[in-house]
């Protein structure tokens, strides 16, 4: 009886372990660009297109993309943030060389963003709103679980001035 209760409970803990990789979910993403980078004012403009796999077991009704160049603009939070750690390390003359308060010094012809104009799911346009280096796309219908929508965007962006070395 001893036996078959501890076999039972090894089973039990088996099969348990063996039901929770079937939960495993990954999305999938695969993108297109067509870029033109104008040398001179470091501008790149272009249209992107982007397949897009909903391969959770959730109902999307929102998706997020990342503008990490509008992290390099002068009051972002990481222009914030590097002046915040300047003040706590104001005696490490590397810190204070390569980072502190270069952010907030930028002109407007070398500050970092990114701009979307136009955006569009499956060819309907789509209402967005962008804060900092977060787009936040408010989808006109959700992503249903294992289904593929097509992502469309215009957009610019300026690369920012290297102000880490």
């Amino acid at each position: 009886m001893r036996k078959i209760a501890i076999s039972f409970i090894f089973i039990s803990i088996c099969c348990d372990k063996a039901t929770a990789q079937d939960c495993y979910w990954q999305q999938w993403a695969n993108y297109s660009m067509a870029v033109k980078l104008d040398v001179s004012t470091n501008r790149l403009t272009g249209l992107q297109t982007l397949k897009y796999t909903n391969d959770s077991p959730d109902t999307l009704k929102k998706v997020f993309f990342h503008l990490y160049w509008n992290a390099f603009r002068p009051g972002s939070m990481m222009d914030m943030l590097s002046r915040q750690m300047m003040d706590q390390h104001n005696s490490i003359d590397l810190f204070k060389d390569k980072v502190a308060d270069r952010i907030g010094k930028l002109k407007a012809d070398e500050i970092g963003y990114e701009k979307v104009s136009e955006l569009t799911m499956d060819g309907v346009p789509q209402k967005w709103q962008t804060d900092e280096t977060i787009l936040e796309v408010f989808l006109t219908r959700p992503i249903l679980p294992h289904t593929t929508v097509t992502f469309r965007d215009k957009f610019e962006a300026q690369v920012p001035l290297d102000i880490l070395l």
